[in-house]
Parts: C-alpha cells; structure tokens; sequence
C-alpha cells in the first residue's frame, strides 16, 4: 500500500502557480488548478501555451527541493515528469516556470558561433591501405558483390 504522502488517487485538484520568463522583461505570475488523474503533459502545455498567449517553443520545469533542502528546477519533458512534480512537489502548490524561446529566422539551436571560436579545417582522411597497392580492384568488387549477394540470400530466407 502506498504511504498517504505519495497517493495522488485521492487529490482531484492540484493548485498550479506560474511564473513565465520572457527574457529581460518582468516575469508574469498566474494562478490555476488541474486535475492530476487527467492532467498529461500535452495538455499543461496546451494550457500554459494558451494561457500565457504562447505562440512560440517554451520550456517548463518545476520548483522541487534536493537532499539538502536547497531549491532546484527540474524539467519537465513529458508525462512521467509530470507525474514526479504531482507526487513530489505539488504540496501546498506545484510551482512552474515557463521560459519562452525566441529564435531568429534562419538559426537552429546548435548555429551559435561567438567571435572567439576557432573554425578547424575538417580533418584529411588518408588512403585506404588497399589502394595504397597495386590490388585487383575488379577481383575485389566480384568478392564484395558476392558478400552482398549471400547475405540478400539470407534476408529473403528469414
């Protein structure tokens, strides 16, 4: 049987704060209850998207306490996250943070390049060593056609 702390089939509303961040502007603060037999995650999403008048990407990670009692945000990244922030964070008030995205036209997450990077030269592949020697090269195709051939057989067997 489960401990009373962590029996969610008894709670039929969490209480939800949110504070959203949208880069050097002031956060907003909203206040909201959900059903946690319910809730998934596509749907908070849907709902904060909705609520804050999100168009754009957003991130979500919620308010939980490590061993030491310091506060930390944890991501939240789909339905079983959701469920450890209901279970282990959601007493009194399960409290979100919600950060917008803005992207650029044209850039993709990994296309940052400060001026201090160094752009390396791709790196030279040498010769293969076959090549290096006078090799038959067509003795060589017929011996690879024929591997290929053989394990064509074996997958057409299975």
């Amino acid at each position: 049987m489960a401990s009373p702390a962590f029996d969610m089939s008894d709670r039929e509303a969490v209480r939800v704060r949110v504070k959203i961040c949208e880069g050097k502007m002031k956060p907003v603060h909203k206040k909201f209850s959900v059903d946690p037999q319910i809730t998934t995650f596509e749907v908070l999403q849907s709902l904060l998207a909705r609520a804050f008048q999100i168009s754009g990407e957003f991130t979500i990670s919620y308010l939980a306490f490590d061993n030491a009692g310091r506060e930390l945000y944890l991501s939240l990244l789909s339905d079983w996250d959701l469920d450890a922030a209901f279970l282990s964070s959601s007493d009194p008030c399960l409290q979100l943070k919600v950060e917008t995205r803005p992207f650029e036209e044209g850039l993709e997450d990994w296309d940052f390049i400060s001026q201090n990077d160094e752009i390396l030269p791709r790196p030279q592949f040498g010769v293969p060593n076959f090549m290096k020697y006078n090799v038959d090269r067509q003795a060589l195709a017929g011996i690879t056609g024929s591997i290929l051939n053989q394990l064509l057989l074996i997958f057409i067997i299975i």
